[in-house]
């Protein structure tokens, strides 16, 4: 068996049609293979999206690639001791692209933040403080 990164190189250098066939062989729809995520946030602040992230989980010599998805929402607020705006406030929920438990879809399941570093942590917000200071610029808000 290969592992999960090889096979992720290799599938990339495939032409779409033979990709599709082969997403088809595995009984998928490869027009709609990944659904929407479930925006489950217990509050909306001003600005909101989703992104996206690989996160690479080895075990037992085998290594394995989770697609992932995070809805986040954040606030801003002006930082008292430099006048930048930084995020005030932030929630977010991460979820891992998984087979659903027939295997016959693709879902998204909640991913436990223990599986990711304080500092892809520390990362994110930072990401997700820039993407809601891009939204205020251009006076945009998907919350």
């Amino acid at each position: 068996m290969l592992p999960d990164f090889i096979m992720h190189a290799v599938i990339q250098q495939l032409p779409k049609a033979q990709l599709d066939q082969l997403v088809r062989k595995a009984g998928f729809d490869p027009d709609n293979l990944i659904p929407p995520l479930p925006r489950e946030l217990l509050f909306e602040l001003t600005y909101g999206g989703e992104m996206d992230f690989n996160l690479t989980v080895g075990a037992f010599g085998e290594i394995q690639l989770l697609t992932c998805r995070v809805a986040w929402t954040a606030d801003l607020i002006d930082d008292p001791n430099t006048g930048q705006r930084v995020a005030g406030q932030i929630q977010c929920k991460a979820h891992m692209l998984a087979p659903s438990e027939d295997g016959e879809r693709l879902e998204w399941r909640p991913l436990d933040y223990g599986l990711i570093s304080r500092s892809a942590l520390d990362e994110m917000d930072a990401r997700i403080e820039e993407q809601a200071r891009l939204q205020e610029l251009h006076g945009k808000s998907d919350a």
